[in-house]
Protein backbone atom coordinates (compact mmCIF):
# COMPACT_ATOMS: atom_id res chain seq x y z
CA UNK A 1 0.00 0.00 0.00
CA UNK A 2 2.86 2.35 0.85
CA UNK A 3 4.44 1.69 -2.54
CA UNK A 4 1.20 2.69 -4.26
CA UNK A 5 0.99 5.97 -2.37
CA UNK A 6 4.66 6.73 -3.00
CA UNK A 7 4.15 6.03 -6.69
CA UNK A 8 1.20 8.43 -6.75
CA UNK A 9 3.31 11.06 -5.00
CA UNK A 10 6.18 10.55 -7.42
CA UNK A 11 3.88 10.84 -10.44
CA UNK A 12 2.44 14.03 -8.94
CA UNK A 13 5.98 15.35 -8.50
CA UNK A 14 6.74 14.64 -12.17
CA UNK A 15 3.59 16.43 -13.28
CA UNK A 16 4.37 19.37 -11.02
CA UNK A 17 7.89 19.57 -12.44
CA UNK A 18 6.56 19.70 -16.01
CA UNK A 19 4.20 22.51 -14.93
CA UNK A 20 7.17 24.31 -13.40
CA UNK A 21 9.20 24.06 -16.63
CA UNK A 22 6.20 25.09 -18.71
CA UNK A 23 5.59 28.14 -16.52
CA UNK A 24 9.22 29.15 -16.88
CA UNK A 25 8.91 29.08 -20.68
CA UNK A 26 5.42 30.49 -21.07
CA UNK A 27 4.11 32.34 -18.01
CA UNK A 28 7.07 34.37 -16.80
CA UNK A 29 9.35 34.40 -13.79
CA UNK A 30 6.82 35.54 -11.13
CA UNK A 31 4.68 32.41 -11.33
CA UNK A 32 7.75 30.26 -11.87
CA UNK A 33 9.42 31.49 -8.65
CA UNK A 34 6.37 30.59 -6.56
CA UNK A 35 6.06 27.14 -8.13
CA UNK A 36 9.80 26.56 -7.67
CA UNK A 37 9.49 27.13 -3.90
CA UNK A 38 6.65 24.59 -3.70
CA UNK A 39 8.60 22.09 -5.81
CA UNK A 40 11.67 22.41 -3.57
CA UNK A 41 9.45 21.56 -0.57
CA UNK A 42 8.03 18.35 -2.06
CA UNK A 43 11.01 17.09 -4.11
CA UNK A 44 12.37 14.86 -1.25
CA UNK A 45 9.58 12.44 -2.22
CA UNK A 46 11.99 11.23 -4.92
CA UNK A 47 14.30 9.93 -2.19
CA UNK A 48 11.49 7.70 -0.86
CA UNK A 49 10.23 6.51 -4.24
CA UNK A 50 13.00 6.72 -6.88
CA UNK A 51 10.67 5.88 -9.76
CA UNK A 52 10.65 3.19 -12.43
CA UNK A 53 13.15 1.95 -14.99
CA UNK A 54 12.69 3.92 -18.22
CA UNK A 55 13.02 0.73 -20.28
CA UNK A 56 11.19 -2.09 -18.47
CA UNK A 57 9.15 -0.21 -15.85
CA UNK A 58 10.51 -2.10 -12.82
CA UNK A 59 10.80 -0.09 -9.59
CA UNK A 60 14.23 1.43 -9.05
CA UNK A 61 16.16 0.92 -5.84
CA UNK A 62 16.25 3.85 -3.38
CA UNK A 63 19.35 5.91 -3.95
CA UNK A 64 19.70 4.79 -7.59
CA UNK A 65 21.27 7.55 -9.69
CA UNK A 66 20.52 5.88 -13.02
CA UNK A 67 17.00 5.75 -14.53
CA UNK A 68 17.58 2.04 -15.31
CA UNK A 69 17.17 -1.11 -13.23
CA UNK A 70 20.41 -3.17 -12.90
CA UNK A 71 19.56 -5.36 -15.91
CA UNK A 72 18.62 -2.47 -18.20
CA UNK A 73 21.64 -0.50 -16.98
CA UNK A 74 23.81 -3.40 -18.21
CA UNK A 75 21.95 -3.18 -21.54
CA UNK A 76 22.79 0.53 -21.72
CA UNK A 77 26.47 -0.15 -21.05
CA UNK A 78 26.42 -2.96 -23.63
CA UNK A 79 24.97 -0.65 -26.28
CA UNK A 80 27.67 1.90 -25.49
CA UNK A 81 30.40 -0.73 -25.77
CA UNK A 82 29.16 -1.85 -29.20
CA UNK A 83 29.48 1.68 -30.52
CA UNK A 84 32.97 2.07 -29.04
CA UNK A 85 34.14 -1.11 -30.76
CA UNK A 86 32.71 0.05 -34.10
CA UNK A 87 34.08 3.57 -34.36
CA UNK A 88 34.90 4.98 -30.90
CA UNK A 89 31.68 7.00 -30.92
CA UNK A 90 32.82 9.49 -33.55
CA UNK A 91 31.45 10.43 -36.94
CA UNK A 92 31.69 13.15 -39.56
CA UNK A 93 29.04 15.78 -40.21
CA UNK A 94 28.91 18.33 -43.01
CA UNK A 95 28.49 22.11 -42.80
CA UNK A 96 26.19 23.06 -45.73
CA UNK A 97 28.14 26.20 -46.64
CA UNK A 98 26.02 28.93 -48.22
CA UNK A 99 28.36 29.12 -51.24
CA UNK A 100 28.19 25.38 -51.87
CA UNK A 101 31.57 24.60 -50.30
CA UNK A 102 31.22 21.65 -47.92
CA UNK A 103 33.25 21.60 -44.70
CA UNK A 104 33.38 18.55 -42.46
CA UNK A 105 33.36 18.45 -38.66
CA UNK A 106 33.58 15.87 -35.89
CA UNK A 107 30.59 14.61 -33.94
CA UNK A 108 30.96 12.73 -30.65
CA UNK A 109 28.16 10.46 -29.51
CA UNK A 110 27.59 7.91 -26.79
CA UNK A 111 25.65 5.16 -28.52
CA UNK A 112 23.89 4.17 -31.73
CA UNK A 113 20.37 5.26 -32.61
CA UNK A 114 18.24 2.69 -34.41
CA UNK A 115 14.60 3.80 -34.72
CA UNK A 116 13.48 0.23 -35.45
CA UNK A 117 14.95 -1.12 -32.19
CA UNK A 118 12.25 0.09 -29.81
CA UNK A 119 13.44 -2.27 -27.05
CA UNK A 120 16.87 -0.67 -26.78
CA UNK A 121 17.92 1.17 -23.63
CA UNK A 122 19.05 4.07 -25.83
CA UNK A 123 15.64 4.57 -27.43
CA UNK A 124 13.88 4.27 -24.07
CA UNK A 125 16.12 6.88 -22.45
CA UNK A 126 15.72 9.39 -25.28
CA UNK A 127 11.95 8.86 -25.46
CA UNK A 128 11.58 9.60 -21.75
CA UNK A 129 13.96 12.56 -21.98
CA UNK A 130 11.88 14.10 -24.77
CA UNK A 131 8.38 13.41 -23.54
CA UNK A 132 8.31 12.79 -19.76
CA UNK A 133 11.68 13.73 -18.28
CA UNK A 134 12.39 13.67 -14.55
CA UNK A 135 15.31 15.16 -12.63
CA UNK A 136 16.93 11.72 -12.54
CA UNK A 137 16.75 11.38 -16.33
CA UNK A 138 18.13 14.88 -16.91
CA UNK A 139 20.99 14.30 -14.48
CA UNK A 140 21.85 10.91 -16.00
CA UNK A 141 21.87 12.25 -19.57
CA UNK A 142 24.03 15.22 -18.56
CA UNK A 143 26.47 12.99 -16.65
CA UNK A 144 26.83 10.66 -19.66
CA UNK A 145 27.47 13.57 -22.03
CA UNK A 146 29.95 15.16 -19.62
CA UNK A 147 31.78 11.84 -19.20
CA UNK A 148 32.03 11.33 -22.96
CA UNK A 149 33.39 14.84 -23.49
CA UNK A 150 36.03 14.36 -20.79
CA UNK A 151 37.21 11.16 -22.50
CA UNK A 152 36.94 12.17 -26.15
CA UNK A 153 37.44 15.96 -26.20
CA UNK A 154 40.64 16.27 -24.20
CA UNK A 155 41.50 19.63 -25.80
CA UNK A 156 38.78 21.20 -23.64
CA UNK A 157 40.55 20.17 -20.45
CA UNK A 158 44.20 20.44 -21.48
CA UNK A 159 44.54 24.10 -20.53
CA UNK A 160 45.23 25.07 -24.14
CA UNK A 161 41.83 26.83 -24.31
CA UNK A 162 40.89 29.33 -21.55
CA UNK A 163 37.80 28.05 -19.76
CA UNK A 164 35.99 31.35 -20.29
CA UNK A 165 36.36 30.81 -24.06
CA UNK A 166 34.33 27.57 -23.94
CA UNK A 167 30.53 27.75 -24.20
CA UNK A 168 28.10 24.84 -23.89
CA UNK A 169 24.92 25.25 -25.94
CA UNK A 170 22.31 23.01 -27.59
CA UNK A 171 20.07 22.38 -30.58
CA UNK A 172 16.65 23.70 -29.49
CA UNK A 173 13.33 21.97 -29.81
CA UNK A 174 10.74 23.30 -32.25
CA UNK A 175 8.56 25.99 -30.66
CA UNK A 176 5.41 23.99 -31.39
CA UNK A 177 6.90 21.02 -29.50
CA UNK A 178 7.80 23.25 -26.53
CA UNK A 179 4.19 24.44 -26.38
CA UNK A 180 2.90 20.88 -26.72
CA UNK A 181 5.14 19.20 -24.12
CA UNK A 182 5.88 22.20 -21.94
CA UNK A 183 9.67 22.14 -22.02
CA UNK A 184 12.84 21.89 -24.08
CA UNK A 185 14.61 18.76 -22.87
CA UNK A 186 18.00 19.67 -24.30
CA UNK A 187 18.00 23.10 -22.67
CA UNK A 188 18.08 21.68 -19.15
CA UNK A 189 20.39 18.85 -20.22
CA UNK A 190 22.85 21.40 -21.62
CA UNK A 191 22.70 23.51 -18.45
CA UNK A 192 23.45 20.47 -16.28
CA UNK A 193 26.22 19.29 -18.62
CA UNK A 194 27.88 22.72 -18.49
CA UNK A 195 27.67 22.74 -14.68
CA UNK A 196 29.24 19.26 -14.44
CA UNK A 197 32.09 20.32 -16.74
CA UNK A 198 32.58 23.74 -15.16
CA UNK A 199 31.97 25.61 -18.44
CA UNK A 200 29.74 28.54 -19.29
CA UNK A 201 26.25 27.85 -20.64
CA UNK A 202 24.45 30.02 -23.19
CA UNK A 203 21.43 29.59 -25.43
CA UNK A 204 22.93 30.44 -28.83
CA UNK A 205 20.49 28.89 -31.33
CA UNK A 206 16.76 29.26 -31.82
CA UNK A 207 14.25 27.87 -34.30
CA UNK A 208 11.52 29.80 -36.07
CA UNK A 209 7.84 28.96 -35.90
CA UNK A 210 8.03 27.62 -39.45
CA UNK A 211 10.30 24.70 -38.50
CA UNK A 212 8.92 21.31 -39.56
CA UNK A 213 9.40 18.13 -37.56
CA UNK A 214 12.66 16.71 -38.94
CA UNK A 215 11.73 13.03 -38.62
CA UNK A 216 8.91 13.52 -41.14
CA UNK A 217 11.28 14.82 -43.83
CA UNK A 218 13.72 13.17 -46.24
CA UNK A 219 17.47 13.82 -46.10
CA UNK A 220 17.49 16.70 -48.61
CA UNK A 221 14.38 18.28 -47.08
CA UNK A 222 15.92 18.05 -43.59
CA UNK A 223 18.93 20.12 -44.62
CA UNK A 224 16.74 22.68 -46.37
CA UNK A 225 14.41 22.92 -43.38
CA UNK A 226 17.31 23.23 -40.91
CA UNK A 227 19.07 25.96 -42.89
CA UNK A 228 15.88 28.00 -43.35
CA UNK A 229 14.55 27.75 -39.79
CA UNK A 230 17.68 27.70 -37.60
CA UNK A 231 18.70 31.15 -36.36
CA UNK A 232 21.43 32.48 -34.08
CA UNK A 233 20.73 34.49 -30.91
CA UNK A 234 22.49 37.73 -31.86
CA UNK A 235 23.17 39.15 -28.39
CA UNK A 236 26.20 36.90 -27.75
CA UNK A 237 29.81 37.74 -28.60
CA UNK A 238 31.30 34.57 -30.10
CA UNK A 239 34.61 35.77 -31.50
CA UNK A 240 37.26 33.14 -30.74
CA UNK A 241 34.89 30.96 -28.69
CA UNK A 242 34.85 27.17 -28.74
CA UNK A 243 31.25 25.95 -28.80
CA UNK A 244 30.21 22.57 -27.38
CA UNK A 245 26.93 21.97 -29.21
CA UNK A 246 24.67 19.30 -27.71
CA UNK A 247 21.76 17.36 -29.22
CA UNK A 248 19.80 14.25 -28.27
CA UNK A 249 19.79 12.33 -31.58
CA UNK A 250 21.73 12.98 -34.77
CA UNK A 251 20.51 11.18 -37.90
CA UNK A 252 21.38 13.17 -41.04
CA UNK A 253 23.27 15.86 -39.11
CA UNK A 254 21.12 18.61 -40.68
CA UNK A 255 20.35 20.53 -37.47
CA UNK A 256 23.90 20.26 -36.11
CA UNK A 257 25.52 21.33 -39.39
CA UNK A 258 23.16 24.29 -39.92
CA UNK A 259 23.78 25.54 -36.38
CA UNK A 260 27.54 25.00 -36.67
CA UNK A 261 27.70 27.06 -39.85
CA UNK A 262 25.85 29.95 -38.19
CA UNK A 263 28.12 29.88 -35.14
CA UNK A 264 31.30 29.79 -37.22
CA UNK A 265 30.07 32.67 -39.36
CA UNK A 266 29.39 34.60 -36.12
CA UNK A 267 33.05 34.27 -35.12
CA UNK A 268 33.30 31.01 -33.19
CA UNK A 269 36.73 29.42 -33.63
CA UNK A 270 35.51 25.81 -33.60
CA UNK A 271 32.53 23.56 -32.88
CA UNK A 272 32.55 20.33 -30.89
CA UNK A 273 29.24 18.59 -31.51
CA UNK A 274 28.07 15.91 -29.07
CA UNK A 275 24.89 13.85 -28.82
CA UNK A 276 23.47 11.02 -26.78
CA UNK A 277 22.97 8.90 -29.90
CA UNK A 278 23.57 8.97 -33.64
CA UNK A 279 22.90 6.79 -36.63
CA UNK A 280 25.86 4.55 -37.39
CA UNK A 281 27.01 5.99 -40.70
CA UNK A 282 28.79 9.03 -42.06
CA UNK A 283 26.42 11.94 -41.66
Amino acid sequence: MLDIWLKICYTTLDIFYLILVWSNNICGKGICTTLKKIYDMISPIELLYPGECVRCGKPLKPGSRAPFCPYCCSRWEHEKSIMKRKNSGQSVFIYPHEHGIERSGMLLYITEYRPDNTASATNSLIYKLKYSATNKIYDFAAAELAGMLRKSAGILFSGAIPRNNIIVSFIPRRRNSILKYGYDHMEKTAKLTAAKLGFKYEKLITKTNEAYEQKRLGRKERFENAVQTTKIVSRHELSGKVIVLLDDIVTTGASISAAAELLLNAGASSIIAASIAATDHEL
